[in-house]
Order: structure tokens, then C-alpha cells, then sequence
């Protein structure tokens, strides 16, 4: 607290650090470390420099946002892998590491658990259908009873949570998002000189169609004309439920996508609907099928099975048995136009604290190619193939600002694409020409606010 050298105490930490009363011990999680598709639960002593593992399993049993009880005897932590729910929280013991489900969440995701000073419940971060998945609220979990109690009931996104210890006041981040779709000729990226096509639409991902229109993933999915700013429904969340992650085919008949909450069902598996909307069929019968991409033919839709480790996987169009092609872990990845190769960004081997591009032949998987990354891809960053499939390109960091890196996949030196002064960019695709980029841009403005609790 008053300066001085700064000292190292772990390496590799995925989770938050959360620390035992007292503060002489802290617990996090680590992924694939040692072994990849394993999760370890890690209680460090600050006094010995000990680390013990007090919980391993599969990635998909994985225990996220650890919270070390006040009373010292347990730590609650998020899970996704629940039959009949979206997301609970498990109670570890903090001794024997015995686990007990305390709570489950039906209808969305639960993020940052934090313990009341006098442990009769946890505040946390709740998503859900009724907001499309697209804010963060803030939650009241009783631990004596298991009800649950809106703290917050503004249109407001939150994120961290941070209690006084009394618990009477809360500090949080108020969120709000501006991005923003725009597009860039393929022959003039550096200049920095892009069209914007929206504003104030809350994009989030986009996908372009064969004829040069673009879908948006907005609170549902729209197909944008970005010549004439018409905007046509494809997705109702009502009807359909929270569509994700569109992807065109190249025929131009069906788009691809993942739906959450379609009939009451829990799980999020990949669908197909006609380009125009309507006609929808379900493809996978996963639990949490993310970022589904349609195969340049046609044949295949691939799809990261996020359930059991982000495993990329691929099933026919018309739906069946799906087939696993990798076991690196591939949150998201692009398919080359040759429709040969499989690329996305990863944690290839656990000595190797870094993440690497992997190549994977899509019929001989055996063959997958791991080089270095040119530049570090963020959290929620993404691999696409250029046009001629001879390169990928990413985003990067890049002082106050995210921009486009190229990177051949003869390993010759890449180059910047794009050369901005501001914003992110979450998410980019060339056009099915290859004449234009489209790319999602733009920030989050964030405050720090205290919520007091309320006097009688």
C-alpha cells in the first residue's frame, strides 16, 4: 500500500482472484493448465507461497467467478452446465472441496457473485431474455431460501460489483454501448476513410447476404439494405426466441444462426432459416452452440460446441449427426473460401502461456498447423481469412484504439490494415466479392456509481 517493487505470485490466473477472510489466502481458476479440457480451482497461501488445486474437472464443468464466503468455510462460484438452467452457483467447500448447487437461473447467465458482509446472500450480475441477453442487472440471491430480488431496475448495463464492508453501499460500472455498423472499399483500408451505415442501432454482430445486404444482430436479427438504410425483420425474440451470430450461405437460400430461449428449451443449438425469415429448422442439439458459419458449398454448418470445451465441430446443412474436428479449444474461427481450412485463435499447448493460430484442415484434422500470432488477439477477439484465403486478419490493440493486422499464412511478415485513432472493432467480414469490409465499431462509455441501500 506504500509502494515499492512490485512481487510475482502467480502465473496463469482466468478468473478473478478472490481472497479468504483474513486476506492470507486467495482462490482463483485456471483453463487448460496443465492439461487442455481441464479446469483447476486454486487456493494460493500468500504466507507459504503454496498453491493447492482444491478442484479438476472438464471445461464443462468449469467453476467461474470464484467468491470466498464471509464466514471463511466455502466459495461459491458460477457453473453453465445445468440440465434444466442456464447458469447456478455452486457452493465448494473450501477444505474438502466438496461441491453443493445452491442456485439455479433458468432463463440467463449469472456473472460476479458477491457475498453480503453477514452471508445471508449473494449480489450478482444477471442476463436475460427479456433484454435479448444484451445488458447486465443487478441480482439479490437469498442463500437461506434461494429466492432471487431485483436491485436494479433501470434500463442501465452493469458491470463489477464492489460492497463497503458493511454492505450498505455498493459501487458499480453503468455501461453504455456505441457501435455502430460501417464499411470500407477492400482497395483503400489505410486511409481510415469508412462509410458509417448505422446509428444508435445497438449492433452487435453482422453478416453480409450474396447480393450485397447485410444482416444485423441487433435485439433480433434485421436484414439491412446499405444502400437505401431499410431495415426488415427476420427474427422476432417473442416468436423465435434470442437469435445470435448470423451466417449467410453463399447460395443465397439460408442463413445460420444460434437461437436461446426458442419454445421454453434451455439450450442453444444452431439453426436455419430462409434468408428471408420464416422456415426454421434446428441443426444441432447441443447445449451451447456458439458462432455457427456456413460452409462455402453449402454442405456444412460449423459450429464451437462452447459446452464441452469450445470444441469446433460441424454438421450437415440439412442437420444430422454432428462431428467433432478438433480438440483445441476454438471460441471462434473462420472457414477459408476453399472451404479447406478451419482458423481461429488458441491456447495450442499448456507450456505456452500465449494464445497461437491454429490451421485445421477440415477433412484431415491430424494436419492442423499451429504458428505464432503476429500480434496478440484480444479476449473477444476474432480470426477471419481474407478473400483469397492466402492470409488472416485480426484485430489488435494498437495504443488507444483496435486495428486490423494481415497475417500470410506463408509466414512472411504481415501489415496493418486499418489505421484508426479510436473505437473497437467486435466483430469485421469481408463481403462475399471481396469489394468491401464491414466492420462493427465504435465504445462503451462507463461510469463508477454507488447504489446506497435505502433508509426506513
Amino acid at each position: 500500500m506504500l509502494g515499492g517493487t512490485p512481487q510475482k505470485l502467480v502465473t496463469d490466473v482466468d478468473t478473478n482472484i478472490t481472497f479468504a477472510p483474513g486476506g492470507r489466502s486467495l482462490a482463483y481458476s485456471v483453463m487448460n493448465n496443465p492439461e487442455l479440457g481441464k479446469f483447476r480451482l486454486v487456493i494460493y497461501s500468500l504466507e507459504t507461497g503454496e498453491a493447492k488445486t482444491l478442484v479438476t474437472g472438464s471445461m464443462n464443468q468449469a467453476l467461474y467467478a470464484p467468491a470466498w464466503s464471509p464466514d471463511g468455510k466455502s466459495i461459491v462460484c458460477v457453473v453453465y452446465t445445468i440440465g434444466d438452467a442456464i447458469s447456478g452457483l455452486t457452493e465448494v467447500d473450501a477444505v474438502s472441496g466438496k461441491q453443493n448447487l445452491i442456485f439455479k437461473s433458468k432463463d440467463g447467465p449469472l456473472f460476479s457473485p458477491v457475498w453480503l458482509p453477514d452471508g445471508s446472500g449473494l449480489l450478482a450480475l444477471y442476463q436475460g431474455l427479456e433484454t435479448s441477453f444484451s445488458r447486465n442487472e443487478i441480482v439479490e440471491i437469498s442463500y437461506r431460501d434461494h429466492t432471487v430480488r431485483a436491485v436494479t431496475h433501470d434500463i442501465g448495463d452493469y458491470g463489477d460489483l464492489s460492497l463497503s464492508a458493511d454492505g450498505h453501499v455498493l459501487a458499480t460500472v453503468l455501461g453504455q454501448n456505441h457501435f455502430d455498423l460501417f464499411a470500407a472499399p477492400a482497395s483503400d483500408l489505410s486511409s481510415g476513410e469508412v462509410r458509417q451505415l448505422t446509428s444508435g442501432a445497438r449492433v452487435r454482430a453482422f453478416a453480409w447476404m450474396p447480393d450485397g445486404q447485410m444482416i444485423l444482430e441487433e435485439d433480433a436479427l434485421n436484414l439491412f439494405n446499405p444502400d437505401k438504410g431499410s431495415n426488415t425483420p427476420l427474427t422476432s425474440p417473442k416468436q423465435d426466441g434470442v437469435a445470435l451470430w448470423p451466417s449467410a450461405c453463399a447460395n443465397g437460400r439460408y442463413v445460420v444462426l444460434t437461437l436461446i430461449g426458442r419454445g421454453g428449451s434451455r439450450a442453444e443449438p444452431v439453426w436455419r432459416m430462409d434468408a428471408g425469415g420464416g422456415n426454421l429448422k434446428q441443426l444441432s442439439n447441443g447445449k451451447r452452440d456458439w458462432y455457427p458459419v456456413c460452409s462455402p458449398d453449402g454442405k456444412w454448418i460449423y459450429y464451437s460446441d462452447q459446452f464441452n470445451g469450445a470444441k469446433l465441430t460441424r454438421v450437415p446443412l440439412d442437420g444430422g449427426k454432428p462431428e467433432r474436428l478438433s480438440e483445441l479449444p476454438a471460441y471462434q474461427f473462420d472457414i477459408s473460401p476453399d472451404g479447406k481450412l478451419a482458423a481461429f485463435d488458441t491456447f495450442a499447448s499448456p507450456s505456452i502461456a500465449r494464445k497461437q493460430l491454429a490451421l485445421v484442415p477440415v477433412d484431415s484434422p491430424q494436419n492442423t498447423r499451429i504458428l505464432d500470432l503476429q500480434r496478440a488477439v484480444p479476449t473477444n477477439g476474432a480470426v477471419r481469412f481474407t478473400h483469397d484465403g492466402k492470409a488472416v486478419f485480426y484485430n489488435f490493440h494498437d495504443q488507444e484504439a483496435e486495428n486490423l493486422w494481415l497475417q500470410p499464412l506463408d509466414r512472411s511478415p504481415g501489415k496493418q490494415l486499418t489505421n484508426f485513432k479510436a473505437e473497437r472493432i467486435p466483430d469485421f467480414h469481408w463481403s462475399f466479392d471481396g469489394s468491401k469490409l464491414g466492420m462493427v465499431r465504435g465504445h462503451t462509455d462507463s461510469d463508477v456509481v454507488l447504489l446506497e441501500e435505502a433508509k426506513p
